[in-house]
């Protein structure tokens, strides 16, 4: 992977030889997405999020997850691939993936690798200051604090 850099020092990750758009087949985001990116997340959102890593009813995470993509989906950001947490179940999980394109929560191990899309993410998700980290096709990593506050 190599750093990318884009108009207001903005840090995008991608394959070399390509830019993160092109990765994935998408346009780079628009100026009223990234102001909408920049808005504080609601207590629905984050409290929608919280219950998920926990449900162990399918049909209770799947209701949570379709609820939380149309969150996503209304807010006028664009939608996320996915959001990276720190794993509150204890040992052995270390983190895990929320994704809207059908794993609905993965989690991961100490020693396990994340996808490629992911690992920008994984650090920033074991700092406590951050209740998750969003993941964007278009490259930007976004963490988000536990007050809804993101880090743009």
């Amino acid at each position: 992977m190599e750093l990318i850099r884009r108009p207001g020092n903005r840090r995008v990750v991608a394959p070399p030889g390509t830019t993160a758009g092109e990765r994935h087949g998408e346009a780079l985001v628009t100026p009223y997405e990234r102001s909408n990116r920049a808005r504080r997340r609601t207590g629905e959102l984050l409290g929608a999020i919280r219950k998920l890593d926990t449900a162990t009813d399918e049909r209770t995470k799947r209701e949570l997850l379709d609820f939380v993509g149309g969150l996503y989906n209304d807010s006028g950001g664009g939608m996320p691939v996915g959001l990276f947490a720190k794993c509150w179940l204890g040992e052995p999980y270390l983190d895990h993936i929320l994704t809207f394109s059908g794993d609905i929560v993965r989690h991961f191990k100490h020693n396990e690798p994340v996808p490629p899309e992911f690992a920008m993410a994984r650090p920033l998700a074991r700092n406590d200051a951050y209740a998750f980290i969003e993941v964007y096709s278009d490259g930007a990593v976004i963490p988000v604090r536990p007050d809804g506050n993101p880090v743009t």
